[in-house]
């Protein structure tokens, strides 16, 4: 065998070389997995964490908004908007059409009405907040305005994003404030 010589003594200088390689080895192992995790966390610290909400506020308020809760930007394509399992190019669209059927009473009238274009790619920072619809409403009571926040309630949007990566998440159809 190599390890014993001729003359049954033990090779030393086989058995270091052994050992050397073991333990060279192990450290490209081991520094293999480190740079993995490391690029890992890279990836994990800048990801996005994109919510999207309606809110009827007292003032006279109301939107529907996309924010960014993550720790990077987000890149949005495209948006789908469905109410009632109908499918609408925008948002605008979808409040034009559904807005006047879904109240009881026409007791609610919207004003000054904001749209965001979202047929193209949208980017939301750190901690940002896009409306994707705004406006100022009227109601003469309190069940006025509920009917009014659950129709943005029944809203569904569907929608990808990716981070500075290019890796894309899709967000099926989901109610707003899911």
């Amino acid at each position: 065998m190599f390890l014993l010589s001729s003359s049954s003594v033990i090779n030393w200088d086989a058995i270091i070389g052994i050992v050397s390689i073991i333990i060279a080895l192990g450290a490209l192992i081991i520094t293999l997995r480190f740079n993995y995790l490391e690029r890992r966390h890279k990836k994990l610290s800048v990801k996005p964490l994109i919510n999207t909400s309606c809110s009827v506020l007292q003032d006279g308020k109301m939107g529907v908004y996309m924010s960014n809760n993550g720790f990077g930007p987000a890149k949005i394509k495209p948006f789908r908007f469905r109410f009632n399992g109908t499918l609408y190019p925008t948002i605008g669209e979808l409040f034009k059409v559904e807005f006047p059927k879904a109240l009881m009473n026409d007791q609610v009238t919207l004003t000054d009405v904001q749209v965001t274009n979202t047929s193209g790619a949208k980017i939301i920072g750190i901690q940002k907040t896009m409306p994707l619809y705004e406006a100022n409403y009227m109601c003469k009571s309190e069940l006025d305005k509920n009917e009014l926040f659950y129709f943005t309630s029944q809203i569904e949007i569907s929608f990808s994003y990716c981070n500075i990566y290019e890796e894309y998440t899709h967000v099926g159809y989901k109610k707003l404030n899911d």
